[in-house]
């Protein structure tokens, strides 16, 4: 068995009571404690640790790879880091990580869109906006390429990749200039420009991942963090009145669950992190747990008796096997002695 012990709001108590016990939790006991602005400032502050734990420990279970460049002197010249600095700094370098994906994917589109156009310097394309003309970029299918535009307008083919022809035609100020091709808007960056960005934000992710990396050294002080605000919070929930006004407390609730049930439990749980405050361990003997029996579809009929003479402690081993090993064997026996009783009754009445 698994013990779960649960801090959860009151207006919310209810509904996570009828999910978790859709999961399979059960033996839930409840309990109620007054909550003022100084305890709910301690449970959102143990949910952003306990936040962190979780991030530290998917990091760490996701890495492939050790620490291998030198980016992570940065920190270990300071690597003192207080536990409080620690989370300012962990969360601004995976705000960072996350900017960097998504600079990353942006850089990719930009890549595919200026490939085609190979170099180009918008110095150029100013020169050529100066002389009075315009430039225009199309694409197209070769084979459907207006070679007679050339005639009307100065056209440039600049690239022919997978049937698709790219070129530029140049328009004359102030003459009235219109195809009915698709125009594109040039990207800022020419591919090599471009190609170079993206090795740079590259790079800056895998020195993001290794300071990542080299951040779960911090897993064990993060979770001292948590046991230190959550003694806090118990003493203080210890300490106040209980005779708050009822729309200002929370619940407490503590709960059983087959070791069968922890990974779902523990997925609900993770993704409603910001709800319920949480602390899973295992089950003792002085917690009272629920006994669950494990029996085969043959000794699970005899179950029953078991239960008629009280089920085992949480520590002791189960005797429905042995019970109905033995009560077969001893009921073939008296159903035999009362066979025979009923014979000789029988003959001697005859007699």
């Amino acid at each position: 068995m698994k013990k779960y012990s649960f801090v959860v709001f009151h207006k919310e108590s209810k509904g996570f009571l009828s999910k978790i016990q859709q999961l399979g939790v059960v033996d839930v006991r409840r309990t109620s404690k007054a909550i003022d602005s100084t305890s709910k400032d301690l449970f959102e502050e143990i949910a952003k640790w306990k936040g962190i734990e979780k991030k530290l420990q998917r990091i760490k279970n996701e890495a492939k790879k050790e620490i291998q460049n030198n980016s992570l002197s940065n920190i270990s010249n300071d690597n003192n880091l207080e536990i409080s600095s620690f989370a300012e700094w962990f969360n601004e370098l995976l705000s960072k990580k996350e900017n960097l994906e998504r600079e990353k994917n942006i850089s990719i589109k930009r890549l595919q869109i200026a490939k085609p156009w190979g170099e180009y310097n918008y110095d150029n394309i100013s020169k050529i906006n100066a002389l009075g003309y315009t430039p225009h970029f199309y694409s197209v299918e070769s084979k459907k390429f207006p070679h007679s535009i050339e005639d009307k307008y100065p056209t440039k083919i600049v690239n022919e990749v997978d049937g698709i022809t790219y070129f530029i035609v140049l328009s004359e100020e102030g003459k009235k200039f219109k195809l009915k091709y698709k125009e594109y808007d040039l990207p800022q960056l020419s591919y090599n420009q471009e190609k170079e960005r993206l090795d740079t934000i590259e790079k800056e992710i895998l020195e993001s991942n290794d300071l990542l990396l080299y951040s779960t050294k911090y897993i064990a002080d993060v979770k001292e963090k948590i046991s230190y605000l959550s003694q806090n919070a118990d003493l203080y929930l210890a300490s106040i009145s209980s005779s708050k006004v009822a729309e200002n407390h929370i619940d407490i609730f503590t709960a059983f669950s087959p070791v069968e049930n922890e990974e779902r439990i523990d997925d609900f749980l993770n993704t409603h992190s910001t709800e319920v405050y949480y602390i899973k361990e295992d089950a003792t003997l002085e917690d009272n747990p629920p006994i669950a029996l494990k029996n085969n579809r043959f000794t699970r009929m005899f179950s029953i008796i078991t239960d008629m003479y009280g089920r085992p402690a949480y520590n002791e081993f189960d005797p429905t096997p042995y019970i109905a090993v033995f009560f077969m064997l001893f009921f073939a026996m008296c159903m035999g002695d009362a066979g025979y009783g009923i014979a000789l009754v029988i003959v001697g009445l005859l007699l």
